[in-house]
């Protein structure tokens, strides 16, 4: 199979003109093979609009074509892209800098999480995992130092000579964001922590299931798991819209009443 996107299934729709984030990451799959099962990474994106709404852009059968992947994201209308999310296809989040020249790279601080607190006990990761987002989002230099140093401590197959880099990274990350205005930096964090969970999503789903007869099982498989997680969304959405507009009748009547009053 080709590296274009899936021509015959919902990922090959037409796209809008402009994104404000897209979000480049792969997911890791077993097919089996003759002489057993082998790994393939499977490329997906995932891109924002203005209003915050998300939408998969596409899956890819072949992350290491990533010029083909920009061709494929032009013809099917992406003009415009504003920010680029790095969520573990450099590659990719790479070359869509160059397809996309007033593009800027923004950091993803979830990757990070999840490379820091895959060593830990199961029963410490959650934990840890909010520590470390928490202190990211509050942008304090302090508590995300802490967060790091304390999860790296507690991972026993991690040396101690390794723990620096960590600190060291995440204080790049930190200053990464403070590069961008508040409203930008509440953006790509959100946006990177909606990538995290349908990363985790497909993790699970992938693991359940156990190996695929060829890549395209797999592929076919992965579709059908980003469009239940799209449908996801799109209900989340819905219903964060209707308590919002409750919200605004029941205060707007509070205020038609105080002023009958």
């Amino acid at each position: 199979m080709g590296a274009s996107c899936i021509d015959d299934c919902w990922l090959g729709r037409p796209l809008c003109r402009g994104y404000r984030i897209a979000v480049f990451a792969t997911a890791q799959v077993a097919v089996r093979l003759d002489d057993g099962p082998q790994g393939h990474r499977i490329g997906w994106a995932l891109g924002f609009l203005p209003n915050t709404e998300a939408e998969v852009l596409g899956l890819w059968a072949q992350p290491d074509a990533d010029a083909v992947v920009m061709h494929d994201l032009h013809e099917r209308g992406v003009e415009r892209i504003a920010m680029v999310i790095d969520a573990g296809w450099p590659s990719a989040a790479s070359e869509a800098l160059s397809a996309y020249p007033r593009a800027r790279a923004a950091p993803s601080t979830e990757h990070f999480v999840r490379r820091v607190t895959a060593p830990l006990p199961r029963r410490l990761r959650g934990a840890v995992t909010d520590d470390l987002r928490a202190a990211f989002a509050e942008q304090g230099g302090a508590a995300l130092l802490d967060a790091v140093r304390s999860a790296e401590r507690s991972a026993a197959r991690r040396a101690r000579t390794q723990e620096p880099v960590g600190v060291n990274q995440a204080l790049r990350l930190r200053a990464a964001l403070q590069t961008l205005p508040e409203e930008a930096r509440r953006f790509v964090l959100a946006a990177d922590r909606t990538a995290s969970v349908l990363l985790e999503e497909l993790a699970r789903a992938v693991q359940r299931n156990g190996y695929f007869l060829n890549r395209a099982a797999a592929i076919e498989f992965l579709a059908n798991t980003l469009q239940r997680a799209e449908r996801r969304m799109g209900r989340e959405r819905a219903a964060a819209a209707g308590r919002g507009r409750l919200l605004r009748a029941a205060a707007e009547s509070r205020l038609a009443g105080s002023r009958a009053v």
